[in-house]
C-alpha cells in the first residue's frame, strides 16, 4: 500500500497510563515512514510519565497540562502540530510498524476527498467526514466524497461554503457519539491540517 509522504503528526493524550504509553511509543518509533512528528499530551498524571518521557523519548514533544482537562486537552496537541496529516490516538494502542496501522487504528477520518485518502476510507471501512476541495479539477473530489457515500452510507460531505467551525464540531459529535459508546475511550481521528485551522477557533 503506497502513501503520499506528507508530514504526520500523531497527538497521543495520556493519563497515568505510563507503561503503556511507552510500549506505544516505542511501536510508533519503528514506523517506516518520514517524515512524522509525535506529540504527548500529559493530562496531569500523577504517575512516572514526565520523567519516562523525559529520559526515554527527550526527542518527542511533550505538552503537560496544569491540571486534568478532560478529552479536551488533545486540543493543545492539534495547535502544536506541524503536520500536513494530524493523527490523534488513544495511550493504549500497540500496532505495526506500518503507517497503514495508524490509519486502521483510527476512528474517525476529518479532510478533503482525493483520490487516495477515499480508497483508503472505503477499503478500511472507516467513518468520515468529507470537505470536497471546490476548485478540483473536473469536481473530482466531490465525484469521490459521493463514491465513499455510495459505500458507506454514514459517511458525512460538507460542502465548503457551508463550513463553520460549529458545524465541523457537530459533525464531529455526532460520528462520535454514533460510533462510540464508552466514554473512557478518546477519539481516534485523522485530520487534514488545512481542517483544523477550523477547530482551533473553537479553543
Amino acid at each position: 500500500m503506497q502513501y503520499p509522504q506528507n508530514k504526520i503528526s500523531i497527538v497521543i493524550l495520556t493519563y497515568n497510563r505510563s507503561t503503556l504509553l511507552k510500549d506505544l511509543l516505542l511501536s510508533l518509533q519503528k514506523l517506516r515512514y518520514e517524515p512524522l512528528e509525535i506529540i504527548v499530551i500529559d493530562n496531569y498524571s500523577e504517575d512516572n510519565t514526565e520523567e519516562m518521557i523525559g529520559s526515554a523519548f527527550p526527542n518527542i514533544g511533550y505538552i503537560r497540562t496544569n491540571k486534568n482537562i478532560g478529552v479536551s486537552a488533545r486540543n493543545l496537541g492539534l495547535k502544536r502540530a506541524t503536520g500536513d496529516i494530524v493523527v490523534t490516538l488513544d495511550d493504549d494502542i500497540i500496532g505495526l510498524d506500518d503507517i497503514g496501522w495508524v490509519l486502521h487504528n483510527s476512528h474517525l477520518i476529518i479532510g478533503r476527498s482525493g483520490a487516495n485518502i477515499s480508497q483508503e476510507i472505503v477499503q478500511l471501512k472507516k467513518s468520515a467526514i468529507l470537505i470536497p476541495l471546490p476548485q478540483s479539477q473536473q469536481n473530482e473530489q466531490l465525484k469521490n466524497a459521493v463514491w465513499v457515500k455510495q459505500h458507506l452510507p454514514q459517511t458525512i460531505i460538507i460542502d465548503q461554503k457551508q463550513l463553520s467551525p460549529s458545524l465541523l464540531l457537530k459533525n464531529i459529535q455526532e460520528q462520535s457519539t454514533g460510533n462510540h459508546t464508552s466514554q473512557n475511550r478518546s477519539i481516534k481521528a485523522v485530520e487534514n491540517l488545512q481542517i483544523i485551522t477550523l477547530i482551533h477557533q473553537l479553543v
